[in-house]
């Protein structure tokens, strides 16, 4: 199915619509008539042809042997910046975020830093990791899983507080930074 969030195209294959359609007649659905009772054409009009599609990996495919040790296998994010619960599955292989200005695309790069032991000062936004948390909120986390190098997975994940405190937890037992970062080389 369709869908104009740009940041569900991670984890998804590209189509191009392939239904034929009469693109000129389409187009003259579009028109309107202006103040003076003209029939003018919408600037902003794409004939579907033009119009990509997003199809989601069916659910059933196993794609687990495709990833390579280290590779990004979820990132789960809550109340983190502008999102209050958003949760992403990239695929084994090259994965671009696009979309508007302004719709998150840095926000998940951040995430990805702070989540695996980075410091915000390498980020050039917000110095404190307080203000990562989104506004409204006292605490968030980002989660991390990666495919892991001798047992399957790894799980990251970093808690957040306003108070600019943070508590690190891997496979859901307390980490130190350090363990974090030695676990992730």
């Amino acid at each position: 199915t369709p869908t104009s969030d740009p940041l569900h195209l991670m984890a998804q294959r590209y189509v191009q619509n392939s239904q034929p359609s009469d693109d000129e007649s389409y187009a003259s659905d579009q028109n309107f008539e202006d103040e003076n009772g003209d029939t003018v054409m919408d600037d902003n009009f794409m004939p579907p042809s033009s119009i990509a599609q997003y199809e989601p990996l069916e659910d059933d495919t196993d794609l687990s042997e495709d990833y390579v040790p280290g590779s990004i296998k979820r990132i789960k994010l809550h109340n983190f910046v502008t999102y209050d619960d958003v949760e992403f599955q990239p695929g084994p292989k090259l994965n671009v975020v696009i979309g508007p200005n302004g719709t998150g695309k840095s926000t998940i790069v951040c995430a990805l830093a702070i989540g695996l032991a980075g410091s915000p000062n390498l980020l050039g936004r917000a110095k404190a990791l307080g203000d990562y948390v989104k506004r409204g909120a006292d605490s968030g986390f980002v989660e991390i899983e990666l495919c892991g190098h001798r047992r399957g997975k790894l799980i990251i994940r970093r808690d957040l507080r306003k108070d600019n405190t943070f508590e690190f937890r891997v496979d859901g037992r307390s980490a130190s930074i350090k363990e974090v970062q030695d676990r992730i080389r």
